[in-house]
């Protein structure tokens, strides 16, 4: 298979699935290098699950996305009610004469600059908020929403409530860290590190993303924006209002593919994101013409699946599309569903490596 062919292949869905699956039939096949694999257990896992599931929802089709969004309903004071603050901020900016559409467009902007920064905050880092304290992936995700509120991202006094090219390009590390109220009592993980992903946000967008970002706003200078995503599935859609989960996965994947680190795993000099050699299917020589085998390569696509997931509630439920091939997403390969199987009996430490 040509490199060219390679690339599009390992950054597409079908290949979060297909090579996944790959490894699981060399587990099955005693394959593993380092965990023995009981199939016998699998179907008590997915009992487990689904008793879960009744517990908490009482059915499947009652279990939320797993987006941005979840971050943002919170259940203060020990109430059982949750407050919808992404919710109260759509109602007010109805009231005040924003459009629907706009409506959705700012809150994609949030969610895409919430995401992104979203790595491990470290455990001594707090955000202190009116609502209460909060740590961890809550906790950016409120610092985000706060900053977010006070223009923080974008360019133009007079519309705060957007994240922009113009102002993402020149964030600086001191406003970033200042939002997440950082200091030597409260230190952030990679705090430098979030402001520099955000500037190179704001490059892609307004570089080689600018056919998905480069839209048009109230705002008189224009600059591009994640909402303006928007307008290219608007304009993509095969049926009015009708779209296929690959447009929003080709905006996120294609669209964002400079912002990912240029040291990640590489194919023909292209960085393929979050993809990664599996020892288990290494094959005992390179493909033609590539320094490293796409053979080997199992792709995850984490943070992307997660901000297209995020992106895809904001799409139907306040863009008001229909969205098809929902399907082929995946749920989040995490380290929390490598330890049910562990803790579950399905994979099992070998001894040697125990040792």
């Amino acid at each position: 298979m040509a490199a060219t062919n390679n690339v599009k292949y390992l950054k597409s869905l079908q290949a979060v699935r297909e090579r996944s699956q790959a490894v699981y039939e060399r587990a099955q096949q005693d394959g593993l290098q380092h965990f023995d694999f009981d199939k016998t257990k699998i179907e008590s896992v997915a009992d487990y699950v689904i008793s879960l599931i009744a517990r908490d929802y009482g059915t499947i089709d009652k279990v939320l996305t797993h987006g941005r969004w979840r971050s943002y309903c919170l259940a203060l004071g020990g109430s059982d009610t949750k407050r919808d603050l992404v919710g109260e901020h759509v109602a007010k900016w109805k009231e005040s004469g924003v459009s629907d559409w706009e409506c959705a467009r700012r809150v994609v902007d949030l969610f895409v600059v919430s995401v992104l920064i979203d790595a491990g905050a470290g455990s001594k880092w707090r955000y202190t908020d009116s609502l209460g304290v909060f740590e961890r992936t809550e906790g950016l995700g409120i610092a985000a929403l706060r900053m977010f509120e006070s223009g923080v991202f974008s360019s133009s006094p007079n519309y705060p409530f957007q994240a922009d090219a113009l102002a993402l390009v020149s964030l600086t590390d001191e406003a970033l860290l200042e939002g997440f109220q950082v200091s030597e009592e409260n230190p952030l993980l990679g705090g430098a590190n979030r402001a520099e992903l955000l500037r190179s946000l704001g490059r892609a967008m307004s570089g080689g993303g600018a056919k998905y970002f480069g839209g048009e706003c109230e705002c008189a200078s224009h600059p591009a924006r994640p909402g303006f995503m928007l307008d290219y599935l608007a304009k993509s859609a095969v049926e009015p209002k009708t779209v296929s989960i690959d447009s929003i996965w080709e905006a996120i994947v294609d669209g964002l593919a400079s912002v990912w680190p240029a040291s990640r795993t590489q194919l023909d000099g292209v960085s393929l994101g979050d993809v990664w050699p599996c020892s288990t299917l290494a094959t005992s020589q390179a493909e033609e013409g590539e320094g490293i085998s796409a053979g080997h390569l199992v792709p995850f696509h984490k943070l992307s699946q997660w901000l297209t997931w995020s992106v895809l509630e904001v799409v139907v439920k306040l863009g008001g599309f229909s969205v098809t091939g929902i399907e082929r997403l995946t749920g989040l390969p995490e380290y929390r569903n490598g330890g049910l199987f562990v803790d579950m009996g399905v994979l099992t430490l070998r001894d040697a490596d125990r040792q």
